[in-house]
Protein backbone atom coordinates (compact mmCIF):
# COMPACT_ATOMS: atom_id res chain seq x y z
CA UNK A 1 0.00 0.00 0.00
CA UNK A 2 1.37 3.25 -0.72
CA UNK A 3 2.63 5.32 2.27
CA UNK A 4 0.37 8.20 1.62
CA UNK A 5 -2.62 6.37 1.41
CA UNK A 6 -1.90 4.66 4.76
CA UNK A 7 -1.37 7.76 6.21
CA UNK A 8 -4.68 8.90 4.91
CA UNK A 9 -6.28 5.95 6.50
CA UNK A 10 -4.63 6.30 9.42
CA UNK A 11 -5.57 10.04 9.76
CA UNK A 12 -8.87 8.56 9.95
CA UNK A 13 -8.65 6.23 12.44
CA UNK A 14 -7.61 8.39 14.52
CA UNK A 15 -10.60 10.97 13.98
CA UNK A 16 -12.83 7.83 14.18
CA UNK A 17 -10.99 6.95 17.66
CA UNK A 18 -11.59 10.41 18.90
CA UNK A 19 -14.72 10.73 18.65
CA UNK A 20 -15.68 7.61 19.84
CA UNK A 21 -13.20 8.40 23.23
CA UNK A 22 -14.52 12.29 23.83
CA UNK A 23 -18.35 11.23 22.64
CA UNK A 24 -20.92 11.63 25.73
CA UNK A 25 -23.20 8.59 24.75
CA UNK A 26 -20.10 6.16 23.57
CA UNK A 27 -20.49 2.94 26.01
CA UNK A 28 -17.73 3.10 28.58
CA UNK A 29 -16.20 -0.05 27.32
CA UNK A 30 -15.62 1.33 24.07
CA UNK A 31 -14.91 4.45 24.84
CA UNK A 32 -12.04 2.59 27.03
CA UNK A 33 -11.20 0.67 23.85
CA UNK A 34 -10.98 3.87 21.77
CA UNK A 35 -8.57 5.30 24.06
CA UNK A 36 -6.22 2.28 24.25
CA UNK A 37 -6.50 2.24 20.36
CA UNK A 38 -5.59 5.57 19.53
CA UNK A 39 -3.00 5.80 22.59
CA UNK A 40 -1.33 2.89 20.67
CA UNK A 41 -1.47 4.41 17.21
CA UNK A 42 -0.27 7.95 18.57
CA UNK A 43 2.68 5.79 20.60
CA UNK A 44 3.93 4.60 17.08
CA UNK A 45 3.53 7.77 15.78
CA UNK A 46 6.07 9.72 17.69
CA UNK A 47 8.29 5.91 17.85
CA UNK A 48 8.35 7.53 14.01
CA UNK A 49 9.45 10.87 14.81
CA UNK A 50 6.19 12.06 14.63
CA UNK A 51 5.79 10.71 10.92
CA UNK A 52 2.81 8.25 10.54
CA UNK A 53 4.00 4.78 9.95
CA UNK A 54 3.49 2.50 6.85
CA UNK A 55 1.94 -0.01 9.53
CA UNK A 56 -0.61 0.05 12.10
CA UNK A 57 -1.48 -2.79 14.39
CA UNK A 58 -5.05 -3.79 12.99
CA UNK A 59 -5.75 -5.65 16.35
CA UNK A 60 -8.57 -4.33 18.76
CA UNK A 61 -7.35 -4.77 22.35
CA UNK A 62 -9.53 -4.70 25.62
CA UNK A 63 -8.97 -2.43 28.07
CA UNK A 64 -7.28 -4.66 30.68
CA UNK A 65 -4.97 -6.14 27.95
CA UNK A 66 -1.70 -3.89 28.38
CA UNK A 67 -1.58 -4.52 32.67
CA UNK A 68 -2.24 -8.78 32.09
CA UNK A 69 -0.45 -9.65 28.73
CA UNK A 70 1.91 -11.85 30.47
CA UNK A 71 -0.79 -13.90 32.11
CA UNK A 72 -2.30 -17.03 31.07
CA UNK A 73 -5.26 -17.68 30.15
CA UNK A 74 -6.05 -19.82 33.54
CA UNK A 75 -5.18 -16.82 35.03
CA UNK A 76 -7.27 -14.23 33.37
CA UNK A 77 -10.21 -16.87 33.87
CA UNK A 78 -10.01 -16.24 37.52
CA UNK A 79 -9.45 -12.99 37.25
CA UNK A 80 -13.40 -12.84 35.52
CA UNK A 81 -13.96 -15.06 38.26
CA UNK A 82 -13.16 -12.91 40.97
CA UNK A 83 -14.64 -9.72 39.15
CA UNK A 84 -18.01 -11.22 38.94
CA UNK A 85 -18.27 -12.56 42.49
CA UNK A 86 -17.13 -8.64 43.35
CA UNK A 87 -19.77 -7.62 41.36
CA UNK A 88 -22.39 -9.54 43.07
CA UNK A 89 -20.95 -9.02 46.47
CA UNK A 90 -21.24 -5.06 46.47
CA UNK A 91 -24.71 -5.05 44.80
CA UNK A 92 -25.85 -7.25 47.67
CA UNK A 93 -24.49 -5.36 50.24
CA UNK A 94 -25.31 -2.26 48.83
CA UNK A 95 -26.73 0.65 51.68
CA UNK A 96 -30.38 0.89 50.99
CA UNK A 97 -30.88 4.84 51.26
CA UNK A 98 -33.96 6.99 50.79
CA UNK A 99 -32.93 8.50 47.23
CA UNK A 100 -31.17 5.02 46.69
CA UNK A 101 -33.24 4.31 43.04
CA UNK A 102 -32.13 8.17 42.08
CA UNK A 103 -28.46 7.04 42.34
CA UNK A 104 -28.63 3.38 41.23
CA UNK A 105 -27.10 2.74 38.10
CA UNK A 106 -26.98 -0.45 35.69
CA UNK A 107 -25.67 -3.51 36.99
CA UNK A 108 -26.54 -6.65 34.64
CA UNK A 109 -24.02 -8.64 36.98
CA UNK A 110 -24.46 -7.18 40.31
CA UNK A 111 -28.28 -7.22 39.73
CA UNK A 112 -28.39 -10.18 38.33
CA UNK A 113 -30.97 -13.01 40.61
CA UNK A 114 -29.16 -14.35 43.57
CA UNK A 115 -30.24 -17.91 41.86
CA UNK A 116 -28.44 -17.60 38.94
CA UNK A 117 -25.13 -19.27 39.12
CA UNK A 118 -21.72 -18.38 36.74
CA UNK A 119 -19.12 -20.47 35.69
CA UNK A 120 -15.88 -19.38 34.35
CA UNK A 121 -13.80 -22.52 32.96
CA UNK A 122 -10.64 -21.97 30.73
CA UNK A 123 -8.70 -24.78 28.61
CA UNK A 124 -6.32 -25.89 26.35
CA UNK A 125 -6.24 -27.38 23.02
CA UNK A 126 -3.80 -27.33 19.59
CA UNK A 127 -3.07 -23.94 18.69
CA UNK A 128 -4.75 -22.14 21.35
CA UNK A 129 -7.05 -21.71 24.30
CA UNK A 130 -10.72 -20.33 25.45
CA UNK A 131 -12.49 -19.28 28.27
CA UNK A 132 -16.07 -20.37 28.50
CA UNK A 133 -18.60 -18.53 30.66
CA UNK A 134 -21.43 -20.82 31.42
CA UNK A 135 -25.31 -19.11 32.73
CA UNK A 136 -27.70 -21.59 35.01
CA UNK A 137 -30.76 -22.06 36.61
CA UNK A 138 -31.73 -18.42 35.07
CA UNK A 139 -35.26 -17.64 36.62
CA UNK A 140 -37.90 -17.88 33.83
CA UNK A 141 -39.70 -15.42 34.85
CA UNK A 142 -36.78 -12.73 34.61
CA UNK A 143 -34.48 -14.43 32.16
CA UNK A 144 -37.06 -15.47 29.37
CA UNK A 145 -40.27 -14.07 27.35
CA UNK A 146 -42.71 -16.03 25.49
CA UNK A 147 -41.15 -16.27 21.89
CA UNK A 148 -42.39 -14.14 18.96
CA UNK A 149 -42.20 -17.15 16.56
CA UNK A 150 -42.29 -20.17 18.84
CA UNK A 151 -41.49 -23.67 17.42
CA UNK A 152 -41.78 -27.17 18.96
CA UNK A 153 -38.23 -26.98 20.27
CA UNK A 154 -38.60 -23.30 21.53
CA UNK A 155 -41.03 -21.49 23.18
CA UNK A 156 -39.14 -18.71 24.99
CA UNK A 157 -36.70 -15.85 23.73
CA UNK A 158 -33.90 -14.48 26.01
CA UNK A 159 -35.51 -11.41 27.96
CA UNK A 160 -33.96 -7.86 27.51
CA UNK A 161 -32.25 -8.16 31.18
CA UNK A 162 -30.77 -11.48 30.24
CA UNK A 163 -29.50 -10.31 26.75
CA UNK A 164 -27.39 -7.67 29.00
CA UNK A 165 -26.25 -10.01 31.24
CA UNK A 166 -24.76 -11.74 28.43
CA UNK A 167 -23.52 -8.56 26.58
CA UNK A 168 -22.04 -7.61 30.75
CA UNK A 169 -20.40 -10.91 30.95
CA UNK A 170 -18.72 -10.84 27.10
CA UNK A 171 -17.36 -7.39 27.40
CA UNK A 172 -16.13 -8.45 31.28
CA UNK A 173 -14.05 -11.02 28.82
CA UNK A 174 -13.13 -8.65 26.15
CA UNK A 175 -11.44 -6.57 27.86
CA UNK A 176 -8.42 -9.29 28.66
CA UNK A 177 -8.57 -10.06 24.98
CA UNK A 178 -6.92 -9.19 21.61
CA UNK A 179 -8.57 -9.79 18.13
CA UNK A 180 -6.72 -9.12 14.74
CA UNK A 181 -8.70 -11.92 12.84
CA UNK A 182 -10.12 -11.57 9.33
CA UNK A 183 -12.66 -13.67 8.17
CA UNK A 184 -12.38 -12.48 4.90
CA UNK A 185 -9.39 -14.55 4.50
CA UNK A 186 -9.52 -16.89 7.56
CA UNK A 187 -6.89 -15.12 9.49
CA UNK A 188 -7.33 -15.92 13.24
CA UNK A 189 -5.41 -13.46 15.57
CA UNK A 190 -6.49 -13.88 18.94
CA UNK A 191 -5.52 -14.35 22.34
CA UNK A 192 -8.08 -16.48 23.40
CA UNK A 193 -11.07 -17.76 22.21
CA UNK A 194 -14.32 -16.49 24.44
CA UNK A 195 -18.23 -17.90 25.28
CA UNK A 196 -20.94 -16.77 27.07
CA UNK A 197 -23.45 -19.34 26.83
CA UNK A 198 -27.00 -19.64 28.80
CA UNK A 199 -28.08 -22.80 29.31
CA UNK A 200 -32.53 -22.83 28.31
CA UNK A 201 -34.55 -23.91 30.61
CA UNK A 202 -35.89 -25.84 27.60
CA UNK A 203 -32.93 -27.71 27.43
CA UNK A 204 -32.92 -29.07 31.15
CA UNK A 205 -34.91 -32.18 31.65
Amino acid sequence: MPVKASATRTHNKIARLTALAEHPNTPVHEAALARHALSRILAKIAEAGGKTPGYVDRRWYGAKYDHTHKLTTVDIAKLIRDEIKLLRKVAKNAGTVADEAALKTVDPIGDMPAQIKVSVRSQYYSGGSSIDITVTNVPVEWGFVAAAQPTQYRRFDRSPALDALVGALKSAMDAYNHDGSDIMTDYFDKRFMGFVEVVHPEDVR
